[in-house]
């Protein structure tokens, strides 16, 4: 198919999916690794690691939903603008 999916989707969409999935994981395991290291220097394990494996994932969540919704406002406004190029005009003259 060439174009348009039948759902009216980009055929490429579930890339951004993906992405944004790679996105979360590495927000996780970076922070994760950073908290690793500074538990092995301070000598204070497992405060570090926790704490920081927990703002991973707030802030890898944080960006997941950033960019579903701002996927989900886009489609929504060009479903809107598609309507309206579709929808016929009326001359009330």
């Amino acid at each position: 198919m060439t174009g348009a999916e039948p759902s009216g989707r980009p055929p490429g969409n579930w890339m951004r999916h993906a992405g944004t999935g790679l996105e979360l994981a590495a927000a996780i395991g970076g922070m994760c690794a950073i908290g690793y290291l500074l538990d092995r220097k301070l000598n204070s394990s497992p405060w570090c690691l926790l704490t920081c494996a927990l703002l991973g994932i707030v802030g890898g969540l944080y960006n997941l939903v950033r960019s579903q919704l701002r996927g989900a406002l886009g489609l929504k406004k060009r479903e809107r603008s598609r309507d309206d190029s579709q929808s016929p005009s009326r001359d009330d003259g």
